[in-house]
């Protein structure tokens, strides 16, 4: 796990590098390090799910689910160019951190991980929230949300690795 740990933390922090650089036009190796980061994202995702305190089966994990399905199932029907695409995708979008910060808020004790996941879930969406609707939204959103995404990772990485038996 230490491994896995590590690798995901790498390919985050070369991701980031990659996209600052080529953003702020120095060196232009975008689709790489979208890629890199991309798979980076999605693995240390799984792991603060996998780790983290929603992976047990209560309302808040069944309601994630059902909103993740509803934003998936709105997107489907957006490719399809079906009406009602926009009502999906706005419910199921607006449904993950509504609900991830009732999670949160029905914590009674709120930890420093705590804190920047429910930044981390509201920096994420707002932006995707805005992409979908084509809207602009200044750059420093992206800046934020990879800076804190990196911080949480690298926290739960530390907290992980120096609290794990093997």
């Amino acid at each position: 796990m230490k491994i896995a740990i590590l690798a995901v933390l790498i390919m985050l922090v070369v991701g980031i590098a990659g996209e600052i650089l080529s953003l702020t036009g120095i060196y232009n190796v975008q689709e790489v390090t979208r890629n890199i980061l991309g798979v980076g994202r999605l693995a240390a995702i799984g792991l603060l799910l996998y780790y983290g305190s929603l992976r047990s089966r209560t309302v808040f994990y069944s309601l994630m689910i059902v909103s993740a399905g509803i934003f998936v199932l709105g997107n489907l029907l957006e490719i399809m160019h079906w009406p009602g695409a926009d009502v999906f995708i706005t419910t199921g979008l607006a449904g993950l951190p509504l609900v991830y910060s009732v999670h949160y808020l029905s914590k009674e004790v709120k930890q420093l991980l705590d804190h920047l996941k429910v930044l981390w879930v509201w920096l994420f969406v707002v932006p995707v929230f805005l992409r979908v609707f084509h809207v602009s939204y200044p750059t420093f959103m992206l800046f934020a949300e990879w800076g804190v995404f990196l911080l949480l990772f690298s926290l739960f990485a530390f907290k992980m690795l120096m609290y794990s038996k093997s």
